[in-house]
């Protein structure tokens, strides 16, 4: 059967058959760069798998209908056109015959907020998410829990992830398939990766090789590296790709799941700003924040500033889920090897009497004090005004001297990555996206408030003690300004025939 319908898998194809068929993985992603042949071999994996195991169905999925009919339903019937006579429209499910095993493939899409749960109650032995990106995490397990089917051996179920650097579910991918980072109870050997680029598409260069007198075999048994040269010097598409700008260049034609269209903070790298390349920084002045949620992610981060007013991130705390003593317990061990601080801000929500005790009514900020660990509220101001900050303080300045290497051109932030993995991860997998003007930040950013409370409280030199107007609550300013106006009258009314004045 397999043959009648011509079912041809490339060398990357036939790879993803492979552990789609014969490994433990339960979880496997395919993707990276643009043009590698993702989705028709994710598509043709999914049939071959309903002629090879009759009578299961399956499910390919892409967010909208339109993208859905174009990249899936459309190029399913060019390569196979026998098969539309068994395709219902009504119900976008393609019901093989009898002959080639019964099984069928439902195509399935959820454009709007709430839609994913329309497949509540539904059963398929295969999942196929085409541009997994798109999905948030949440959506992505809402999925996996219609990947089921009576009869089959365990792990034989698996759900195919096709996927490109960037959207809304970029952390989550990056996460489990890249950094294989697993949380909870994530299983590390359920997921596998397979990385595509353009380069592993033949079809790009067929007309090139035809011109060369070359064939396909040629092509494939060339190096990694070979094909690579011959698809960005001899196919159009290749060629493209290669010309884009270096930022989506490495994104579309490399792949890159750490630099991406959207991200936040391309500048972050690090030969410019991974501290722990050099030697421990002396003669800081300590700065500390902290980013509390009640649920979720609480994160602190020890930072010290030095003379030049540069910042260093030297260590984080980053949990989920406990008591506020507990989180209180696990800072003060961590403020205690590092010394004094002079000041340690928090989020502004939590000055917000809401809590209540006995007594009367408290905030979280009154909540940490009571444990011991007292706090400044953090200035007050637009998210996009802070991390224009950071980015600013990000960039290099050819003319500031490096605090380490004592030679012109020095970023004015530096981050151990050892000590703050929370804290890089979040600034290279932060996103921003812009929807009719209105920007939306995607990804965890609590680390990152964290820095950027320090920073909105800067630049005030550290060694200066003056009081700061633009620092005060509008209530206290007034109090200030008011006795001022009041020691200037006293003055003059005290020594009318001095010349000199405190004021």
């Amino acid at each position: 059967m397999t043959n009648a319908l011509k079912i041809e898998l490339q060398p990357k194809q036939v790879e993803l058959y492979r552990l789609v068929e014969d490994s433990p993985a339960t979880d496997i992603g395919y993707g990276g760069a643009r043009g590698g042949g993702k989705s028709h071999g994710a598509r043709a994996v999914i049939l071959l798998r309903r002629l090879e195991h009759p009578g299961t169905r399956a499910l390919i999925f892409r967010r909208t209908y339109g993208e859905l009919f174009e990249n899936h339903i459309e190029r399913l019937f060019q390569e196979y056109p026998a098969l539309r006579q068994y395709y219902s429209v009504s119900n976008k499910l393609l019901q093989l015959p009898p002959a080639l095993g019964g099984g069928s493939i439902v195509f399935g899409h959820a454009e709007n907020p709430g839609d994913i749960y329309d497949f509540q109650g539904k059963e398929y032995m295969d999942i196929l998410v085409d541009e997994a990106t798109k999905l948030s995490k949440a959506e992505l397990d809402f999925l996996r829990t219609c990947r089921r089917w009576k009869g089959v051996d365990d792990r034989s179920c698996k759900m195919i992830l096709t996927c490109n650097p960037g959207g809304v579910g970029h952390s989550y991918i990056k996460r489990v398939m890249i950094d294989r980072r697993f949380q909870e109870n994530e299983l590390p050997d359920a997921y596998a990766f397979i990385p595509a680029h353009g380069w592993d598409n033949v079809e790009w260069a067929r007309k090139a090789l035809e011109a060369n007198h070359l064939t396909v075999d040629d092509y494939y048994g060339w190096t990694d590296d070979q094909r690579y040269q011959y698809f960005i010097t001899r196919t159009q598409y290749g060629r493209d790709l290669n010309a884009l700008p270096e930022s989506l260049r490495i994104q579309h034609l490399m792949g890159r799941w750490d630099y991406f269209e959207g991200q936040v903070f391309p500048e972050l790298n690090e030969a410019d700003h991974n501290l722990d390349q050099w030697a421990s920084p002396r003669e800081l002045r300590l700065v500390s924040a902290l980013d509390h949620a009640t649920t979720g992610i609480t994160a602190f981060v020890q930072l010290g500033v030095d003379k030049d007013e540069r910042l260093m991130a030297l260590e984080e705390y980053y949990r989920r889920d406990q008591l506020i003593s507990e989180h209180a317990m696990s800072i003060k061990l961590m403020l205690a090897r590092y010394g004094k601080q002079d000041y340690t801000l928090i989020d502004p929500s939590t000055e917000a009497k809401t809590m209540q005790n006995v007594r009367e009514m408290y905030s979280v900020q009154d909540a940490y004090r009571r444990e011991g660990l007292p706090t400044v509220v953090a200035q007050r101001a637009s998210i996009g005004v802070g991390l224009d900050l950071i980015k600013e303080m990000l960039r290099v300045d050819p003319m500031r001297i490096h605090p380490f290497e004592q030679k012109r051109g020095s970023p004015r932030l530096f981050i151990s990555k050892k000590l703050c993995p929370n804290g890089w991860r979040e600034m290279t997998e932060l996103q921003a996206q812009n929807e009719d003007g209105k920007v939306t930040y995607i990804g965890d950013d609590h680390w990152i408030d964290c820095v950027r409370y320090v920073a909105m409280s800067r630049p005030r030199a550290a060694a200066v003690k003056a009081l700061d107007m633009k620092t005060l609550p509008t209530t206290e300013r007034l109090m200030v300004k008011s006795f001022t106006q009041w020691a200037k009258q006293w003055d003059r009314l005290a020594n009318p025939n001095r010349s000199g004045s405190w004021f």
